[in-house]
């Protein structure tokens, strides 16, 4: 970047009549920022890194497009709280954090995580007949599972392969999908370790 004042040793440049600055270190460009009207663009050089702080980076509407090398995330692996998607640091990990514990109310479970482990109404036996989760998009996945009581999920408005699933023991998991209107099964799964 060709700038009437390039740092010696460190420091932020900003070219206003090109709309763009510059992070330098040691005299060597780590980060551009260009701007063109609303838009802001930020390129970090070849030997650059990006370092962010307890604040975190929050990233709005258009989201974190990420390009050629990839994002690596060391130490503490990422971590996305709200929705419970964890990828870790060891080798080729990928979690859904811990399961959400949620208890039916009226025949509805209310989820914002996607592995959930249901309780009956009252600390007893229940039927789950629908779920509800703002904000829930095409192609996201739910994970169900039993706390302690026997959950019967019922086909009525969640499409399963069968006229019901029970989740009466541990290792027992339904895997769901949302294709945009609705919840369809993946999977049924009755482990043994009743």
């Amino acid at each position: 970047m060709t700038s009437p004042a390039t740092p010696t040793t460190r420091g932020w440049v900003w070219d206003t009549a090109n709309n763009r600055g510059g992070l330098y270190v040691n005299g060597t460009e780590r980060l551009r920022v260009t701007t063109s009207g609303a838009s802001v663009t930020g390129t970090m050089s070849s030997s650059g890194a990006l370092t962010v702080d307890a604040g975190g980076l929050t990233v709005t509407a258009g989201g974190l497009t990420v390009t050629a090398g990839g994002l690596t995330v060391t130490a503490g692996g990422l971590a996305i709280t709200a929705g419970g998607l964890r990828l870790g640091t060891g080798a080729n990990r990928l979690g859904l954090g811990a399961a959400e514990a949620v208890t039916i109310a009226s025949g509805v479970a209310t989820v914002t995580k996607p592995y959930v482990k249901l309780s009956g109404e009252s600390a007893s036996d229940d039927q789950l007949d629908s779920i509800t989760w703002s904000g829930v998009a095409e192609g996201d996945l739910l994970i169900l599972t039993r706390a302690a009581n026997t959950i019967t999920v019922d086909d009525g408005s969640i499409d399963l392969g069968a006229a019901t699933r029970v989740l009466s023991a541990t290792g027992h998991y339904l895997g769901l999908i949302y294709d945009g209107s609705g919840w369809g099964e993946l999977f049924f799964v009755q482990g043994d370790n009743s």
